[in-house]
Parts: C-alpha cells; structure tokens; sequence
C-alpha cells in the first residue's frame, strides 16, 4: 500500500490555493530518495515526482492536480493520493495508464494548459498571460474544464458566453482563491456593457487556447467548427472617452499628491498608459532624439514618442545624474508604482479640482485631443498613440477635427427661399440663430 507522507500543505485543494505560484515545485518526501512534487505555475497546475538513481535525481510529470475538476469523475486529473501512489509506482517502473491520457481525449483543461505554457516560453516577459490565466481559471474551468475538446459543441460555448456574461463582477483581490461576487445592478446597462466586454475578452484568450489545441495534430481534433461558429457578443457603444481641457488637467496637476504629480505630467506630455509610464527607467529617455522610449503594454511593441519643448526638460530633471536602471518614478516610500496604485490618487486629485467621471485614462484621451487640434490629422495621432488601425482614433476623436461638410454646404449656391429674395446680397456665412 502507498505511503502517505505528512505535510498538509499540498495534500487538500484548500491547502495548495494557498500556495504562491512560482517555478520551483512544492516538495513532500514519501521515502528516503523518493519526492512528490506540486507545481503550481501561474499557467498550469500538476503533480511531478522526483527519485535518485545512480546519485542523480530523475524528475518526471505525472499530471494535472485536481484544482479545477474532479478527479473521481474525469479521469483525467489526479488527487494527492493518487499523485503519491503514482510516484511509488513509477519509481518500481510501472507506468500507470490514467496518468497520460490518450491524445484524442484532450481536455479544456489541458488545452489551457499548454496553451498558456507556450505562451510563458514564448514571451517570459508577457505580463498578460498570468492575467489571462487568472480570468480562465475562475470562468473557464469550473464550467467547461472537464469536457472533451472533441465533444465541444457551439451551444456549449454559447451558453458559456451568456453565463459569464451574467456573472456579477468579482471583488478585487490577490491570489487564486475563490472570489465574492461584488454588489451591483446587473440590470444596469453601463454594468452589462463591462460584462460584455469581460466576456468577449475571456473568449478571445479561451478561443485562442482551443486552435493552439486544433494545431497540434497528435491531439487528434480533427474541426474547429464548434468555436469557429461562436461570435464576440455585441457590445453597445461607450461613447468618447472623457477628455480635458488645458485648464481642467492644470487644476488636476495642483491637486496631485507630490510624488503621484509626475507621473500624471508624463502621462499628459506622452499619451502612455499608466502601466507604461511606472516602468520607464532612467535609460528610456534618449536626450539626443528629444523621444522618450515607450514600451507598450498592449501591443508589445516599443514606441519611440517624440517630446516638446517642455517634455524634455521635464524628463531631463528626472533623469540627469541618476542610474540607467533605475525605474523613473517611485512612490513617496521609495517602492515603484504599482499596479492599481493610480486609482486612489487620482480620485482625490480629481475630487480636489472639482472634475468628474475622472480616471487615469483621461491623459492617454487628453493628449490625443489636444495633438489632434494641434495638427487636424488623425492619422498623426494615431501613429502617437500606437493605434494599428486609425478607426478606433477616428470613433474617438473625429468630433475635434474640422466639419468638413459645414463648410461644403456653406459654399452651395442659394435658391431665394426662405422669405429671402434671390436678389438680396446674402452673406452665406451668417449663422441661423
């Protein structure tokens, strides 16, 4: 009978969501020379064993833990127990049949899997995927987890997309546990607009998992039909970002506490996204070309964003004389900026400058205006604002550019209507009111 070693801490799924998620595994000794392993990476979690032979340890994958499904159900995934009687039974060289399940009966689970790890090879430095791995965790695999890539049917997904849809936003927080659901009117059609693009964004990652999993031909999926048919739901429209006037961000700047102040002027002078602007370094800005280096948070990308006049003083005064590495901006205590580290001061600075509806976001929109009234070429601010398509600039920002059919119709002749004879000079520029 398999030893069950001591040590709770990986045994139950209440113990191990406890667990931080790093690279190296959670170890338990069941005998001398002889390890089960958890592994709990931010993409996947599974059971691994280790054993000595010839003064070496041997390591191998047993597979996925029971976190997200039933061991007792699918078949697929494994419980502690079983992970340590695996151990044992690799370690007399017997391979148990459940541990690798046959290609053809892929899980959702094991799509997200590998989809998710080759995404963490790919690109190590993708601070998306934790978060995209996070979003399924909670509304992909405690649904549909369990089912077979295979037996996936566009209904399935479908309804999927109107639960999740439905689903009342969850609190914020940190790690992996389970999460309560925030008090809000879900008949709010501002809320279900949020939910439908959570829901649209969850489906982008989930159908990308799925053609990972087609494209791998010992899978053994032979149609994509099922996800092919199944559409990002409709979103209604938001409208135009708030944007500020001149005088309205300087209120905003004198209400900023002073070590948040900065980082809301270089916001203003790059039109970078907060995550953007707190991970500049020293090094980021290059004097000689009068840019400061942006390396974009949604693309990927790096945008060399020119400066004014005023820019690259401001960037110079928070750079000379300081090491390359260093991050640009810190926080009063000396400790970077963080995420979601905006919310807060941000509100308080817009509370103190008498402004509403205001959220860092209204710098990225601010500077894109007022470049726009600056040059009226949207084109311009769309390559400044690292859009790879212009339409979404044009939704945003065409009410700034010069209506050009006013002026076209201005120049159409006159036809003595209106009570106005046609012999009468008329100025066509007169306005109606």
């Amino acid at each position: 009978m398999a030893r069950t070693p001591k040590g709770l801490s990986i045994a139950t799924r209440e113990s191990r969501s406890r667990l931080k998620s790093r690279k190296a595994p959670y170890w338990r000794q069941i005998i001398p020379g002889l390890f089960v392993g958890y592994s709990k990476r931010v993409v996947s979690h599974t059971w691994v064993t280790k054993r000595v032979v010839d003064g070496k340890y041997i390591r191998e994958r047993l597979g996925v833990a029971d976190d997200f499904m039933d061991a007792a159900h699918d078949g697929l995934s494994m419980t502690y127990i079983q992970a340590v009687a695996a151990s044992q039974e690799r370690a007399r060289g017997i391979r148990i049949s459940h541990v690798e399940p046959k290609a053809q009966n892929v899980t959702v689970n094991q799509a997200l899997d590998a989809y998710f790890e080759d995404r963490q090879r790919s690109n190590p430095q993708d601070s998306s995927v934790k978060t995209d791995a996070q979003q399924t965790a909670r509304h992909v695999r405690p649904i549909l987890g369990r089912m077979f890539v295979n037996s996936i049917t566009d209904s399935d997904l479908k309804n999927w997309q109107s639960r999740v849809r439905n689903t009342p936003p969850s609190v914020r927080g940190h790690g992996e546990g389970i999460r309560s659901a925030r008090a809000v009117n879900m008949n709010d059609p501002e809320v279900l607009r949020r939910r439908t693009q959570t829901t649209n964004r969850i489906w982008n990652t989930f159908r990308a998992a799925l053609n990972h999993a087609w494209r791998i031909s010992s899978n053994g999926i032979m149609t994509r039909d099922a996800w092919a048919k199944v559409k990002p739901l409709k979103v209604s429209d938001s409208g135009p970002p708030r944007m500020l006037s001149v005088e309205d961000a300087r209120g905003l700047l004198d209400h900023c506490a002073a070590d948040f102040r900065p980082v809301v002027e270089a916001a203003l002078m790059t039109g970078a996204r907060y995550g953007e602007i707190v991970r500049l370094r020293v090094s980021d800005f290059d004097a000689a070309r009068s840019a400061i280096r942006i390396h974009q948070t949604k693309t990927g990308k790096t945008l060399y964003q020119p400066l004014t006049g005023e820019g690259c003083r401001f960037f110079k005064a928070h750079t000379e004389g300081r090491f390359p590495g260093m991050f640009m901006f810190a926080r009063s205590d000396g400790d970077p900026w963080g995420k979601s580290h905006q919310a807060r001061p941000i509100k308080e600075a817009a509370t103190g400058a008498g402004l509403s509806n205001v959220s860092f976001k209204v710098t990225r929109a601010t500077y894109g205006k007022l470049l726009l009234l600056a040059t009226n070429d949207i084109e311009l601010v769309a390559k400044a604002l690292g859009h790879s398509d212009s339409r979404i600039t044009r939704k945003h920002y065409a009410q700034y550019l010069p209506n050009e059919v006013a002026e076209a119709v201005l120049k159409m002749p006159e036809f003595g209507i209106g009570g106005i004879p046609r012999t009468v000079e008329t100025d066509s520029s007169v306005e109606c009111g």
